[in-house]
């Protein structure tokens, strides 16, 4: 339970949104096989097309997540490289 307490807010929300379409995709996927099985004169491609979809929207979204993410860290890393140095402090006369 410590790496949950180190995570951010929104870091949650996806690891959360992600596990939940995650086991509706696994139940899904369950009951078209027993529907195949148990009645393989229906046709259920259009069931595997729409499953299929949605782990496609999963994967795409999944990887926006994680380029906007290493965008803001490369970002981060930049202004730090490309901040110029302080001007040094010269003596005033007295």
């Amino acid at each position: 339970m410590r790496r949950l307490r180190d995570r951010e807010t929104t870091d949650l929300l996806v690891l959360l949104v992600g596990g939940t379409v995650c086991f509706v995709i696994v139940g899904l996927m369950l009951s078209l096989i027993i529907s195949e099985i148990a009645r393989p004169e229906h046709d259920t491609s259009a069931a595997a097309s729409a499953i299929g979809d949605v782990i496609n929207t999963m994967v795409g979204l999944l990887a926006g997540f994680l380029a906007g993410r290493s965008e803001a860290a490369v970002r981060r890393q930049n202004d730090v490289f490309l901040t110029p140095p302080p001007k040094p402090e010269e003596d005033e006369p007295t």
